[in-house]
């Protein structure tokens, strides 16, 4: 897959789970500051596709019972903050 791809892959996950599965939009835009910059972010292109998988897995219970069902909103800012803050770091 292209890199490119990636960061396309991860916009149209956004898209959906804010359509589809209710993703907040704060959220949401900060998740897009990672898509929308493919060349910032390139050295992070696997964890970017980890992270559209996870926005496609969004769950607004996941955390509220005892068996995880799928990703919650704190497991997404967690990476997206690792990727924010790796990129500047390096």
């Amino acid at each position: 897959m292209e890199q490119n791809d990636v960061f396309e892959r991860l916009k149209s996950a956004v898209i959906k789970a804010q359509n589809e599965l209710d993703l907040p939009d704060h959220i949401a835009d900060s998740v897009m500051e990672i898509a929308s910059r493919p060349t910032f972010f390139a050295s992070k292109a696997k964890i970017v596709g980890d992270l559209a998988e996870m926005v496609l897995d969004y769950h607004t219970y996941a955390e509220a019972c005892c068996e995880r069902l799928g990703a919650s909103a704190s497991d997404i800012q967690y990476v997206v903050g690792y990727i924010k803050s790796s990129v500047k770091g390096s």
